[in-house]
């Protein structure tokens, strides 16, 4: 408990130094002092991300012991702990977002794109990490109802288009009037994750693809994508972050582990579908409505 003081001290000090740092970097008129100020506050960001990550490691580690406990404490003090968390992870964006905005050479503006796309994957992977203890924790509603699709599959679409674009790569959706036994909230996140997934894997130029499929009383949502970089064949089913298949994703699997979770609480499932040379699908499998 003593170390877990210390380290949460040390975490709020150093967000206290970037934001000090922030302030400094884009408002002293001295020169001198904004390259101090800059300095500092890369310094201070370098120290977050390691905490980030290291408290990841414990928490993952935590809960795996917890589990094996068939105790769930461990997972609700990390679902308590996710806007602490998160925190950290904002201060860096915006730390990064202000450093892209100041006049830079080209070497460093190459550095702080780097910066931005590490932290965009942490606060990811984090999203998913703090979801997945709220579940195991069993803070997570389901109350299902009908859901239309076609307003689900246009929202999340419309929301990825300028990302899309900017890498720049095709998505869209099929038209649907299927509806699916869901919650809302908990199907709007699974969407969002499997696209963001499939956003980060598909290939400058390639395509993603959203629609459904009837297999008798189900309903297959399916998320269809580019990516000739996989050599090997797999069809997925359970989704262990940083274990097979996982660990040659982007984010180590947390996020599909994560609707892996969502999928079984809405009583469907996840599944995982891998073709070398040719792309990938993402099959969210629920019950028609």
């Amino acid at each position: 408990m003593a170390t877990a003081h210390v380290q949460y001290g040390r975490l709020r000090a150093a967000i206290l130094i970037l934001a000090l740092a922030l302030v400094l970097t884009t408002g002293a008129s001295v020169l001198a002092v904004r390259l101090v100020a800059l300095l500092v506050g890369l310094a201070a960001l370098a120290y977050l991300a390691r905490l980030c990550l290291s408290g990841r490691a414990e928490a993952r580690d935590l809960a795996e012991s917890e589990s094996r406990e068939a105790d769930g404490g461990g997972c609700a003090v990390l679902a308590s702990a996710g806007h602490d968390l998160r925190q950290p992870v904002q201060a860096i964006s915006l730390f990064a977002a202000s450093l892209a905005a100041y006049p830079l050479p080209e070497s460093s503006r190459k550095l702080v794109a780097g910066i931005e796309a590490g932290v965009q994957s942490l606060s990811g992977m984090l999203e998913a990490v703090c979801g997945i203890a709220k579940l195991q924790a069993g803070r997570l509603d389901c109350a299902l109802q009908p859901v239309a699709l076609e307003a689900f599959f246009a929202h999340v679409v419309e929301d990825k288009l300028d990302i899309a674009h900017g890498v720049p790569l095709h998505l869209r959706h099929v038209h649907t009037r299927h509806q699916v036994s869901a919650d809302a909230a908990l199907l709007q996140q699974a969407l969002n994750c499997l696209l963001d997934l499939a956003l980060s894997e598909c290939e400058v130029e390639g395509g993603i693809l959203l629609g459904c499929r009837t297999r008798g009383s189900e309903r297959w949502i399916e998320l269809r994508y580019t990516n000739t970089r996989s050599r090997q064949a797999a069809h997925v089913t359970e989704f262990v972050p940083g274990e097979a298949y996982c660990n040659g994703l982007p984010d180590k699997g947390y996020g599909l582990a994560y609707v892996h979770g969502l999928a079984r609480l809405m009583g469907g499932r996840l599944e995982a579908f891998v073709w070398p040379q040719r792309g990938s699908l993402l099959r969210l499998r629920l019950q028609a409505a």
